[in-house]
């Protein structure tokens, strides 16, 4: 199996992402710290590494190019895609606070994961409490 397939394998199944990470992780490049990989998923919008960011002071991985909620139900995908979202910033159930890197606490703005593009290395150190990811604050 290639790494390319075995990724995607890995990603399709919330109860798999645990050894999908254990075996992607060996790719990652100290430069970029990114993963080349193709996920077969409708639900994603197209990448082609994870990137590094921080929730509730626990780093993660999530794909590039796709919106926070996303990126939240691809680490969490059993509690965020039951969870009560309406996806198009109108419930205001996704409410997050962040700062970019190199910023601190002090600079926190609030904003809708629906409606955030995902950064390298952005912060999140706030999250409603309709957010429930497993692993970090369930």
């Amino acid at each position: 199996m290639n790494m390319m397939n075995a990724c995607g394998y890995f990603a399709r199944s919330a109860a798999r992402r645990e050894l999908y990470f254990s075996f992607c992780k060996a790719f990652v490049t100290s430069a970029h710290r990114s993963i080349s990989f193709a996920m077969s998923s409708d639900l994603f919008k197209p990448h082609e590494k994870l990137i590094s960011i921080e929730i509730l002071g626990r780093g993660v991985f999530v794909p590039e190019n796709n919106s926070l909620l996303r990126c939240f139900q691809f680490l969490s995908l059993r509690t965020i895609s039951y969870g009560d979202f309406c996806w198009n910033g109108e419930c205001t159930n996704c409410e997050i606070w962040y700062h970019d890197a190199g910023e601190t606490g002090q600079d926190d703005r609030p904003a809708l994961a629906c409606r955030l593009t995902v950064r390298e290395n952005m912060v999140i150190t706030k999250l409603s409490g309709f957010v429930e990811l497993e692993g970090i604050n369930v």
